[in-house]
């Protein structure tokens, strides 16, 4: 049987101690340690690449909503959206990350479905609203840029997932000839 020490507040000497003790009454028991590991296989590269993007199209929400609904920046509602995203994405990305990376999860959770959905809504509302809104193109320097970024985005995965394995299974069979 495993013996446990039960030491009261005031019997710890020390104020580190103290503040070690009572800062771990708020932590949990176990940490769950996250391996993204984006760069071993295409459906991890795919998972990431689509958590990052509702990070920085629910970001960009943010200022398209100001913009068109006439929300002063310093509005309690700002600062309300931006802490009910965090409450939301703690919760929504673990179940993301369970969902991709356990075999045996079969649905994704609903506070990640929360999540999409209401960043779904928030790009709704801004296509409705901002029809008309915004009527210079982008300059070219700004579409130059994001051509050459999606397109490294989509060689690199190319390059990664396809054409490294095969080159290495090409030098692997050189070898064994040898």
């Amino acid at each position: 049987m495993k013996q446990y020490s039960w030491q009261g507040l005031a019997e710890i000497p020390t104020l580190r101690g103290k503040m070690k003790r009572t800062m771990a009454q708020f932590t949990p028991k176990s940490w769950t340690k996250f391996e993204w590991d984006m760069t071993k296989s295409f459906k991890s590269y795919c998972t990431v690449l689509f958590i990052l993007t509702m990070f920085l199209i629910c970001e960009l929400n943010a200022f398209y909503l100001k913009t068109l609904l006439w929300i002063p920046p310093a509005h309690s509602i700002n600062v309300i959206r931006i802490f009910v995203y965090f409450m939301f994405g703690i919760p929504g990305v673990r179940e993301a990350y369970q969902y991709f990376h356990d075999v045996n999860c079969k649905r994704i959770g609903p506070q990640a479905w929360l999540l999409i959905g209401s960043i779904a809504t928030e790009v709704l509302i801004v296509c409705k609203f901002g029809i008309g809104e915004f009527p210079n193109a982008a300059p070219k320097e700004v579409v130059y840029f994001w051509a050459v970024f999606l397109s490294l985005l989509t060689a690199f995965p190319i390059y990664q997932f396809y054409l490294l394995p095969k080159l290495q299974d090409k030098s692997k069979g050189k070898l064994k000839a040898q």
